[in-house]
């Protein structure tokens, strides 16, 4: 044991057996032992090591080791009347304290209640009931409100689903007929791309054809026109000498060719034969 423990026990050996402080109550001797800084267990051993000092007439030195030798009962130490005073005191005051404690917290519990503690309860709990039914009624009138309006949000909702729907239909609808008409002007032009050259070719066929026949028709008119000239030409001579002396007048044949080239229009022709009638009689005359 530390020196420091073992001198403290020696002073309580010493304190406890002195006839002085054997006067006062073990009570006050043992909260003076606490206040010395002494545990339960040494103030234990300091008061048997005392009362075997003052039995054996004599004061017993204290040592670290067990206060009782090996296989001998402890001593017991007689109490006097102060020490059982103190403790019927301390045994009344603790029955005194649990008494007080029943009866001001168990007792008013286990005390069964009066009639007007019925009728109050009764009361309340009535109370508590009628307006515990009144917040059920309101929210049961909101819950029917909410649930109208609910309802007339789904019926919203519906409405504008199935118009959405009409809608997608109607888009799909003009989408397949506009699919439709593009697949069908698709088709058109690609026959057009496909008889376009063919009516190009056509096309070109009448040309050369017309344009071969208006040759042909344009050189039987030069032949024409040369023979006539030639005609003409020799019947002038022939009537200059006839007629030397004469007052000259206009043959008849330039009336008739006059009156009948007024009277008849000449066609047009295009002007890309027209250029070439127009070179083929120069290319005739030169």
């Amino acid at each position: 044991m530390d020196p420091q423990r073992a001198e403290l026990m020696q002073q309580a050996i010493s304190f406890l057996s002195d006839p002085h402080t054997r006067s006062s109550t073990l009570v006050q001797r043992i909260q003076f032992l606490e206040s010395r800084g002494l545990t339960g267990d040494e103030i234990t051993r300091a008061i048997t090591i005392a009362n075997q000092s003052i039995v054996n007439g004599g004061q017993v030195p204290y040592t670290a080791g067990p206060a009782t030798l090996p296989g001998q009962n402890p001593v017991h130490v007689p109490w006097d009347w102060r020490d059982y005073f103190i403790a019927a005191v301390v045994s009344g005051s603790a029955l005194f304290g649990a008494y007080a404690i029943a009866k001001n917290y168990m007792f008013p519990h286990l005390k069964p209640p009066t009639v007007s503690a019925y009728e109050a309860d009764k009361e309340a709990l009535t109370a508590q009931f009628e307006a515990a039914e009144q917040i059920l009624k309101e929210m049961q009138a909101e819950t029917q409100a909410m649930k109208a309006t609910l309802e007339e949000q789904r019926e919203k909702v519906d409405t504008a689903v199935q118009e959405v729907t009409e809608a997608v239909e109607e888009m799909r609808k003009g989408e397949t007929e506009v699919r439709d008409e593009m697949r069908e002007i698709r088709a058109e032009v690609n026959n057009m791309q496909e008889m376009l050259p063919k009516m190009l070719e056509r096309v070109k066929d009448q040309e050369r054809l017309s344009y071969g026949e208006l040759q042909q028709e344009l050189k039987s008119l030069k032949a024409l026109l040369l023979s006539s000239r030639d005609a003409n030409t020799s019947a002038a001579t022939t009537s200059i000498f006839s007629q030397i002396g004469k007052k000259p007048s206009i043959p008849a044949w330039q009336l008739a060719q006059s009156s009948s080239a007024s009277s008849t229009p000449v066609p047009t022709p295009p002007s890309g034969l027209t250029t070439t009638a127009t070179s083929d009689e120069q290319v005739t005359s030169s």
